[in-house]
């Protein structure tokens, strides 16, 4: 541990704080006199409690004390994603489960002082050193008591806490302005790609459509006259008209690490937004399975066809990157005609996959 400021001391959790297990669940001891609702791994999350689903089991009187954490103690996880923590506000005290630790901190230790600094120590992965385990991880109550705590004086604790806390809620308030912000601009891509698509892009009328005021406010002038349901030169099709080729992917189990010769294989998730997202990609070995008539041509349509409801049907164009590239078979093909751009189908695709047109013919 680096070296501390004025005033503050190095201990641990065990020197600072007493620590207990919950109590172990034992349904064949269930007598129903003495039912008590507990907390389990899945109520706590960091910094607060989802109280949305509390069990009960059998706790007797004698043994109540044991298992109980009151306002103001920390309460820890043992397993699942060890160390999460936070601070029982109560008003009552409640029980909690063998997989939760409680922590009750000594007179000049703040609880929440604490619950932050086992946050801080999970998310650098200090915190891991203490875990066992191979596949599912541990906090035993032993290495828990051994966690290193910087102490600072009370009142520096508490001042500490209110600033990171002030912090959190800016955060927490700017992370709803952005999911805002996603949502409504969702729905003006959408509404742009609607109004695209019928050759009605800028109404009449500014007003019209979501849209129309968005282009009326970057200074687009609508039409003097309405157009028509379709423009003058516009034709209706359906995409086969203008399709010479539409075929699934391969159907083969990929690997994340490219070796010599491997060819990568585009997947559902690599459709991102419209374009090809070839960040993450999966690999093929073509010494094992004839990939010649599945190799991608730059100008490919993919479309997605299956997954949940809104997901279907997002298309995306292959522009040659990640070059020597196959596509897996949740995918399909769309190779067009020269009369056609791909471009434009892309977005026509995209702009029905929007709407309840294409969902009508799914299933």
């Amino acid at each position: 541990m680096s070296e501390l400021p004025k005033g503050w001391t190095e201990t641990t959790v065990d020197e600072i704080a007493a620590t207990s297990l919950g109590k172990m669940l034992d349904a064949k001891q269930a007598t129903g006199k003495h039912t008590t609702p507990y907390l389990r791994n899945i109520n706590v999350r960091w910094g607060s409690f989802d109280l949305t689903d509390i069990a009960s089991m059998d706790i007797r009187p004698d043994e109540l004390e044991r298992v109980l954490a009151r306002p103001g103690e920390v309460v820890a996880c043992e397993g699942g994603e060890p160390g999460r923590a936070a601070v029982w506000r109560g008003p009552e005290p409640i029980a909690l489960q063998k997989a939760l630790h409680r922590i009750r901190p000594s007179e000049g230790v703040g609880a929440h002082y604490l619950a932050l600094l086992l946050r801080h120590y999970s998310t650098s992965g200090a915190l891991a050193a203490r875990f066992t385990g191979t596949t599912i991880k541990h906090l035993p109550q032993e290495k828990l008591r051994l966690v290193e705590v910087p102490l600072a004086p009370r009142a520096e604790q508490e001042r500490i806490v209110a600033a990171i806390e002030e912090a959190f809620s800016k955060l927490t308030a700017g992370e709803a302005g952005l999911r805002a912000v996603r949502q409504r601009c969702k729905r003006m891509r959408d509404a742009v790609l609607a109004a695209a698509v019928s050759g009605n892009l800028v109404p009449q009328d500014p007003t019209d459509t979501p849209a129309a005021k968005m282009l009326a406010d970057l200074g687009v002038e609508p039409p003097a006259d309405p157009p028509p349901e379709l423009p003058k030169g516009w034709c209706s099709c359906q995409l086969r008209d203008v399709t010479a080729k539409q075929d699934y992917g391969i159907s083969v189990k990929a690997r994340p690490d490219a070796r010599d010769g491997d060819v990568p294989m585009l997947r559902m998730g690599n459709i991102q937004g419209g374009s090809i997202d070839a960040r993450t990609v999966k690999f093929v070995d073509p010494s094992e399975h004839d990939l010649s008539a599945k190799l991608l041509e730059p100008g490919d349509l993919l479309f997605n066809r299956t997954n949940s409801a809104e997901l279907v049907g997002k298309t995306a164009v292959y522009a040659g990157k990640p070059p020597v590239s196959t596509f897996a078979s949740y995918l399909i093909r769309v190779r067009v005609l020269s009369a056609a751009d791909s471009n434009w189908c892309a977005i026509v695709l995209n702009s029905v996959a929007r709407t309840s047109r294409l969902w009508s013919c799914s299933r």
